[in-house]
């Protein structure tokens, strides 16, 4: 039987000298029609409308993958042509391509080319296919194919290009108190996001009163920069607060020596040079100052807590 299907396709191609497997292409496109007809009862009419859609479809790698079928070479015409296992794939694609008018589902294709290239991409990222299920945006589910972080990444070229294009009338609209409340509140987003990718693990907690001290401990036992951001959004202060730790900071670098301090400031960066264990006379004495000295009977378990840095 498979014999003669193929036979019969090569006859007809033959017959009217399809030389670029058309014919194939067209059953082919035919059987997904009628899965999606018979099998999933979906709305014929947009498919039928759009009827090349379902070639562009077959003929895209990613998604060919994504809900099981074999190349052009490869199909059994005697066999189902979506596997069992992957109905639900095929619908979702199908939907996305076509709708879903009963579940009241929009297309989110409007151009043959964003199957090839953006569904192509999408159908291999599972965070992109959550993305385009839940929002029918196709744009925002083809950046999140390369990962969060290129999304991240594209967001915030995006952000910085919107805003250049910005600058250019924003002399127009000095001292308008809505848009300078929106600056603010951009303000405070720009620094909380520095904050979070400056982030790093703090294993001293923040106190309040020994703010410098909390930062060379962290400095000596992390070896990690501290950016200005990410001890704003560690210690909750503000940024005036944070500029006076620093400026101590860089009064106890000049008392030392920049040689002999175990950091320097750079760019509001604190970064170190030294290890705790280059420096453990020092380790000890701004372990005594952030915790004190007091006479404990269980004694100041200071050793233990230095054991920490290692």
């Amino acid at each position: 039987m498979r014999t003669l299907a193929k036979q019969a396709i090569l006859d007809v191609q033959s017959t009217i000298g399809d030389r670029s497997d058309v014919i194939r292409k067209q059953y082919v496109a035919y059987k997904l029609y009628d899965v999606a007809k018979n099998d999933l009862g979906l709305a014929t009419k947009p498919i039928l409308e759009r009827f090349s859609l379902l070639t562009v479809m077959y003929g895209s790698a990613g998604i060919r993958e994504h809900i099981g079928l074999n190349p052009y070479g490869d199909i059994d015409f005697m066999k189902r042509l979506v596997p069992t296992n992957k109905v639900a794939e095929f619908k979702q694609v199908m939907t996305w391509i076509f709708g879903n008018t009963e579940e009241g589902f929009p297309s989110v294709i409007n151009d043959s080319r964003k199957i090839t290239k953006e569904l192509n991409a999408i159908v291999q990222h599972e965070e992109a296919r959550e993305y385009l299920d839940k929002y029918r945006d196709l744009e925002g589910a083809f950046e999140r194919t390369s990962g969060e972080r290129d999304y991240l990444a594209k967001t915030i070229k995006r952000a910085t290009r919107s805003l250049e294009t910005s600058l250019k009338f924003a002399y127009k609209y000095k001292k308008d108190e809505e848009l300078l409340e929106l600056v603010d509140e951009l303000e405070k987003v720009l620094k909380s996001t520095a904050g979070k990718l400056s982030e790093v693990a703090m294993l001293v907690p923040y106190k309040l009163g020994k703010e410098v001290e909390w930062i060379e401990l962290n400095m000596l036992c992390t070896g990690q920069p501290l950016s200005k951001a990410s001890l704003i959004t560690t210690s909750g202060q503000n940024e005036e607060d944070v500029d006076d730790w620093l400026a101590e900071l860089e009064f106890r670098i000049q008392a030392m020596g920049p040689a002999i301090a175990p950091y320097r400031i750079t760019n509001g960066r604190v970064v170190s040079t030294k290890t705790w264990a280059d420096v453990p006379e020092y380790l000890l004495c701004v372990h005594y100052a952030y915790r004190g000295a007091a006479d404990r009977t269980n004694g100041t378990k200071l050793f233990e807590d230095i054991r920490l840095c290692n």
